[in-house]
């Protein structure tokens, strides 16, 4: 007895199909749900994570000195990265007071202080990168002996005071008004910037590298189960 070509065709469409390309898919599917995430709860956690703090310094915040300090020091909770740390040291005007370059030594970092600094406020402007590769900053007010009487005569020594070739007679034609004022020497901005976490990104990238590439494969994977199932089909 001979069976023709179509019968055998029918018969095989109403068999159910393979189920090997069925299982690689779910495995596929499985295995790409846990790289998403990974990804996500890694990418949400991060940001998360606490960055070094500073732990201890002195001159300490508030601190009211007799004498002038010959040093800065800051000590943080973990060890410090090598990677332009910053001290400034300003009065109460704004005036940048010249200090050595800092020096890092696992979570402590040292800046000498060159002049012997009179009585006045001060405020000590920070910048490092912590041991996660963020920059963290800060601020450290501290007094030297009467601050107060100190301050109070700087700020009068800065109030400009006009000179009598300034003042025009009745003669003379009206001067042009000119804001004039003591200058202070140069100052320098302490800022907070947000740097890319270079580890974090990298492995970022990577996953969703793997994740891209764990599409791609459940792609390829899935047309080759439809290939297959339409070549066995065909015979």
């Amino acid at each position: 007895m001979s069976i023709d070509s179509t019968s055998l065709s029918t018969t095989q469409a109403l068999l159910p199909p393979t189920t090997e390309p069925k299982r690689a898919l779910r495995a596929a599917a499985a295995v790409l749900a846990l790289l998403v995430a990974c990804l996500l709860g890694f990418a949400g956690a991060a940001p998360a994570q606490a960055h070094d703090q500073l732990i201890e310094s002195a001159p300490a915040p508030g601190a009211a000195l007799d004498a002038a300090p010959a040093d800065v020091t800051l000590r943080y909770s973990a060890d410090i990265m090598d990677i332009g740390p910053m001290i400034v040291l300003e009065d109460a005007d704004g005036t940048a007071w010249a200090t050595g370059e800092p020096v890092i030594d696992g979570s402590a970092v040292t800046s000498t202080i060159d002049d012997a600094l009179p009585d006045g406020s001060y405020t000590i402007n920070w910048r490092v990168v912590s041991s996660d590769g963020h920059p963290i900053t800060g601020t450290i007010p501290f007094t030297v002996g009467d601050a107060s009487a100190a301050d109070a005569l700087a700020a009068e020594a800065a109030t400009p005071v006009p000179s009598e070739a300034a003042v025009p007679d009745a003669d003379s034609a009206p001067a042009s008004e000119s804001d004039s004022g003591a200058t202070t020497g140069p100052t320098a901005e302490v800022t907070s910037r947000s740097a890319f976490d270079v580890p974090r990104l990298l492995l970022i990238g990577g996953l969703g590298a793997v994740v891209a590439l764990g599409v791609a494969w459940v792609i390829v994977r899935s047309r080759k189960g439809a290939q297959q199932d339409g070549d066995a089909d065909a015979r």
